[in-house]
């Protein structure tokens, strides 16, 4: 096997940068634990204003991937539970054996809805933010390695 080139180690390393700059600028919060300690469960909680119910999808059964067509990063879910949702909300969701979680929330109403979502890992808050919700969902991703 050829050992990897400079050239070859700095495509790897911009496309990785490029990778976690446009999973920012799409509204996702993509974290990764090296750390070797995993969570059980994860839990969000909702509140705010909408219009009506939101979607709530969560997945553990999922995979970052690149659009051929556009180059663009996205969230490849293989399976997902997707329930409606009246604010205030809450959901439990247990990460053995993939140990990743995604969270996203949809608001399939013309107006825009204001959330504030809480996600916690075994109690512990590792987000917390206040956003409008209007075309565009409002992901939370995270994996542990």
């Amino acid at each position: 096997m050829k050992a990897p080139t400079r050239r070859g180690h700095r495509r790897t390393v911009l496309g990785t940068a490029f990778l976690i700059a446009a999973l920012a600028a799409a509204g996702c919060d993509a974290i990764t634990d090296t750390t070797g300690r995993y969570a059980d469960d994860a839990r969000i909680e909702l509140s705010g204003t909408s219009p009506g119910p939101l979607v709530l999808v969560s997945s553990t059964h999922w995979v970052y991937a690149i659009d051929e067509n556009t180059g663009f990063p996205y969230v490849h879910l293989y399976e997902a539970d997707t329930t409606e949702v009246e604010l205030p909300a809450e959901k439990n969701v247990a990460l053995a054996p993939r140990y990743r979680i995604l969270f996203r929330v949809i608001n399939p109403h013309a107006e825009e809805a204001n959330i504030r979502m809480r996600v916690l890992l075994d109690g512990e808050l590792k987000y917390d933010a206040e956003t409008p919700i209007g075309d565009m969902p409002v992901d939370y991703t995270f994996r542990f390695q």
